[in-house]
């Protein structure tokens, strides 16, 4: 965790200072941003978006994303006509808003893990747990889901990449690889009642 210290030197930067520090990836910087000066604005999009469903860190992690993307390129955006925070708080509940209904949809009963992913494809009576068609038909289903990061995760899993690794490849922490597992696996469970009831 960053110091009282190093803290109090960021909170002494103009808004477009700090910006730089982040997208020339000082890892001090981020975490500032993102649990310090961010921290009152995910609290109250936690309470008015949320209804208080939703974990802080969880929110910090999608943010992060989505912000870090293309090499920063939103934050890139950000011109000064506004105060940082005023811009921020816009581009936050946009974000969340658009992506509430996924971000809240995690506790369906049907979340499954890869064993029952097997066994639901057994249950359907087309699949051999065992065989070649029925691995090849679970990598169909996963490119079916529409969200990349989602197909991402799934797949590096099949292919025996640990938690760490998936961390380390999509620039996150080992948190938000779980979390985007978990969604992952709600979005494939839903495809494959599709099938199954279709």
């Amino acid at each position: 965790m960053i110091g009282s210290e190093k803290r109090n030197s960021y909170d002494l930067l103009t808004d477009e200072q700090l910006i730089q520090c982040i997208i020339q990836n000082d890892e001090y910087a981020i975490e500032y941003f993102f649990y310090n000066k961010c921290h009152k604005m995910f609290s109250r999009i936690i309470w008015q978006v949320f209804s208080s469903k939703v974990e802080m860190d969880e929110l910090i992690d999608e943010f992060y994303i989505y912000l870090q993307e293309n090499n920063w390129s939103k934050l890139r955006g950000f011109v000064g006509d506004s105060a940082l925070m005023t811009w921020l708080t816009v581009v936050a509940v946009r974000f969340f808003v658009k992506n509430k209904q996924q971000m809240t949809n995690t506790g369906k009963i049907h979340t499954l893990n890869f064993d029952e992913v097997g066994s639901e494809l057994d249950k359907m009576g087309v699949f051999n747990f065992e065989s070649i068609l029925r691995k090849k038909e679970l990598y169909i289903a996963i490119n079916k889901i529409k969200n990349a990061r989602y197909r991402w995760v799934l797949l590096a899993e099949l292919n025996g990449q640990i938690p760490e690794e998936m961390a380390i490849d999509l620039k996150t922490n080992v948190g938000n690889i779980y979390n985007l597992k978990k969604r992952a696996k709600i979005e494939l469970a839903e495809l494959l009642n599709e099938w199954k009831n279709g």
